[in-house]
């Protein structure tokens, strides 16, 4: 799949999570663990069509624990969470096409460098050029939150 391709499958099944393209990529290059592994020139997902792949959002269409419950009020905490999390999930979806290009990241705060595991700092010989270009793009903010961070550490 390429980088396109991915960014827009992150957002729209994990939408509480990738708010933006930036968000998908730092996930993708700088978060070690992520399930993604290079194939091919790709990072690629291993459990396509596994229940591991299962997005976030079937975590309210599956019964939930709270919704078996006699309790008015654990009843109620359910639905308003449940509303709560479709309406997010609904405003998210429904800007997909801005966000799949929004470089926007929230924070100043990456996950921890980790240069030995990274994929960032692992790209492999055979890297098709989109994903290498999404690995430029990602340096470009990441790197510099970084080096920030070294600074005031020290």
């Amino acid at each position: 799949m390429n980088v396109n391709d991915t960014v827009r499958w992150s957002i729209w099944h994990f939408p509480n999570l990738y708010h933006s393209r930036a968000t998908v990529l730092h996930d993708l290059f700088y978060v070690i663990g992520n399930g993604y592994e290079w194939q091919d020139g790709e990072l690629v997902y291993p459990f396509a069509g596994t229940r591991r792949d299962e997005d976030a959002y079937s975590t309210f269409r599956h019964e939930s624990s709270l919704r078996g419950h006699n309790d008015p009020i654990l009843s109620e905490v359910y639905e308003r969470s449940r509303r709560q999390w479709n309406t997010e999930v609904d405003e998210v979806r429904s800007r997909i096409d801005e966000l799949v290009n929004d470089m926007t990241f929230p924070s100043e705060r990456p996950y921890p460098q980790c240069k030995e595991y990274a994929k960032a700092y692992n790209l492999p010989d055979d890297i098709k050029p989109d994903w290498a270009e999404a690995a430029a793009e990602i340096a470009a903010i990441i790197e510099p939150l970084y080096a920030a961070q070294q600074n005031r550490e020290g």
